[in-house]
């Protein structure tokens, strides 16, 4: 969800400023093998219409990792493959769709740290959604204080740090009121999100690994 959250608000931001005629567009692939993200490893850049997107470099999970010598806890698995394309095609209902998706997501992933903290799982220091917002704040301020007037992460960055807060406010006010989380509307607001495109596809790609995960599972069992 922060990933197509991040990618909606760089379309966004192509939106607001100019009249594109291309946006960026998410395109999870399945990897072959079970595999992780090492972010203590310099990773490649790629430019997509004013902004850097960092590839990501796949390390095949093992200990040690044959592609490095990072510890362990740099290492991230990943459920998907994520790769950047640019799209064709923009209507003049595009940005209000956006704006609407992004709202959406915003609240569903509020309402998922709200639930998480209130089951104990996470405070502010062991939070995994403020780790990864906090992850993706650091990776846009790389990019984005260069002297480079075409570059669009700096605000990107600000959109991050702004959602960060708003995030934050949220989990602060939620603790000091004690307030219960109602389930039912958890599981509506996962049902929502999912039929999001960017979101089903994504969902399709799991979906496919744990599938191959379990035929080679059953292979070497039999």
């Amino acid at each position: 969800m922060l990933e197509t959250t991040r990618n909606l608000f760089r379309n966004l931001l192509l939106l607001e400023r100019d009249q594109p005629t291309r946006l960026i567009k998410l395109c999870p692939m399945a990897p072959r093998r079970s595999s992780a993200v090492c972010y203590k490893c310099k990773r490649t850049r790629k430019d997509y219409i004013g902004f850097w997107i960092f590839q990501d470099d796949l390390h095949v999970i093992a200990d040690p990792c044959s592609k490095c010598d990072c510890p362990r806890q740099h290492h991230v698995e990943i459920d998907y493959d994520l790769q950047y394309e640019l799209s064709d095609g923009i209507d003049r209902e595009c940005f209000s769709h956006m704006q609407s998706t992004v709202e959406q997501l915003k609240i569903t992933i509020i309402e998922f740290g709200q639930f998480y903290a209130n089951m104990g799982k996470s405070s502010s220091q062991s939070d995994p959604i403020l780790f990864a917002l906090k992850r993706m704040i650091a990776e846009e301020k790389q990019f984005g204080f260069k002297n480079d007037s075409t570059c669009l992460n700096p605000f990107l960055y600000d959109k991050l740090r702004s959602f960060r807060e708003e995030y934050k406010q949220a989990q602060e006010t939620s603790m000091l009121s004690d307030t219960s989380i109602d389930l039912s509307n958890i599981y509506a607001r996962i049902e929502q999100i999912s039929k999001l495109d960017e979101i089903e596809k994504q969902m399709s790609v799991i979906k496919q690994r744990q599938k191959t995960f379990m035929k080679k599972h059953q292979k070497e069992l039999s």
